[in-house]
């Protein structure tokens, strides 16, 4: 089956629609002609041919009502224009068992709409997606969510979360990124690379959800997060995190580390009130660049053990130079926080190779009085028990 030129095909115009194309058959569009999967009416397009296909223009997936993409088999390659995965409504892409779709430049919910214009993309089982460019949740008050999971592969040149270049018409300079929406990313297993990470907006969260598997930006170039966006990296030995430009993190964002997961990278930059959170004393970072801290930097852990040993932990370790300080440390046990800030961080911070904290019984947290309270009636439980015993 083929497109000419010029013409447009809709599934799920005047009614709900179903195209499955399977066995060894083609689907292929050529041409100046647009797919509209889901346009007045749902559209659904299943894809289980072990046939590679080719689309040579735009694709709109969710435009006037919802529209799914399932890709179990072949390939479907995208070669121009733009394929966009919630243009106006819901859009759906599913790519799994061992199918691969290569996009020319993907859009995950993409439209300027008070509400209701949403993209989802699911890769799985040994499921393979490429792209020159990935916009997830592109335009303001969009919503742009992507799972890669068991054996899948994706790889991308940018990925964008939740930043638009047409954020403001009135704004052309586009360095304050005022629009976006908001975007989730989880890797839960296979592998994401993208040539750079860029991240955020000051209008809605952007999350970034390493879980399992490998994520890695493939170039120097600088990969930058901003507003209320978490990288969240957990998994531990089962995730591999790899940066091969510099990171920076701006305004109120943050990276949440759990489950001893530890990145390798070049250089990262801590400025605007971001914020590290740790889930124990950990080397955590290995940075072959530098390290830096500006303008209210708060760093967050929670000690795994409530009796922990005195000594130096080194929690980032810098090959280059380590620049700034932290305003805020907050040491958090199941007796409560302890919170340094200011010139009381002095003496148990070390920033020679990196970031070290030189932990002491002096700085753990302290048990609120309650607390204390309900240790003594414990204790004295305990030693009314063993009197009981020896009577």
């Amino acid at each position: 089956m083929t497109f000419h030129t010029g013409d447009n095909g809709y599934i799920g115009n005047s009614a709900d629609s179903i195209l499955t194309i399977s066995e060894t058959a083609k689907f292929n569009m050529t041409g100046g002609n647009q797919l509209y999967l889901g346009y007045r009416k749902k559209g659904t397009l299943n894809y289980n041919s072990s046939a590679e296909s080719t689309w040579t223009n735009t694709v709109r997936i969710g435009t006037g009502a919802e529209g799914l993409l399932s890709v179990t088999n072949g390939k479907i390659t995208h070669s121009s224009g733009y394929f966009i995965v919630g243009n106006d409504n819901v859009g759906t892409l599913a790519i799994s068992e061992t199918a691969k779709v290569k996009a020319n430049n993907l859009f995950i919910g993409d439209q300027y709409k008070a509400s209701g214009v949403k993209g989802v993309i699911l890769v799985k089982d040994s499921g393979e997606l490429s792209s020159n460019v990935i916009y997830l949740a592109d335009k303001t008050n969009s919503v742009g969510e992507l799972t890669v999971q068991d054996n899948a592969v994706v790889s991308t040149g940018q990925f964008r979360l939740g930043r638009s270049q047409h954020y403001n018409e009135a704004d052309t300079s586009h360095t304050s990124y005022l629009g976006g929406g908001t975007a989730t990313a989880t890797i839960n297993g296979g592998s994401f690379s993208c040539s750079q990470l860029v991240m955020g907006n000051q209008k809605a969260p952007c999350t970034l959800n390493v879980l399992a598997g490998t994520f890695k930006t493939t170039s120097n170039s600088a990969n930058t997060v901003v507003g209320e966006s978490l990288i969240h990296l957990a998994g531990g030995d089962k995730t591999t995190v790899t940066l091969a430009g510099s990171l920076t993190l701006e305004d109120t964002s943050g990276i949440k580390v759990t489950d001893g997961t530890k990145l390798t990278g070049t250089s990262l930059a801590f400025t605007d009130n971001s914020s590290l959170e740790l889930d124990g004393l950990y080397q955590f970072a290995t940075l072959s660049g530098s390290l830096s801290f500006t303008d209210d930097v708060s760093l967050t852990v929670y000690l795994d053990d409530i009796f922990m040993a005195d000594g130096a932990y080194t929690l980032i370790e810098a090959t280059g130079q380590t620049s700034g300080m932290l305003d805020k440390l907050t040491l958090v046990s199941e007796f409560g926080e302890a919170v340094l800030t200011g010139e009381a961080l002095t003496p148990y911070l070390d920033y020679a190779n990196g970031l070290v904290l030189n932990y002491t019984s002096a700085i753990a947290p302290v048990p609120e009085p309650g607390t204390w309270g309900l240790m003594l009636i414990g204790l004295l439980g305990l030693g009314g028990v063993a009197r009981k015993k020896r009577s």
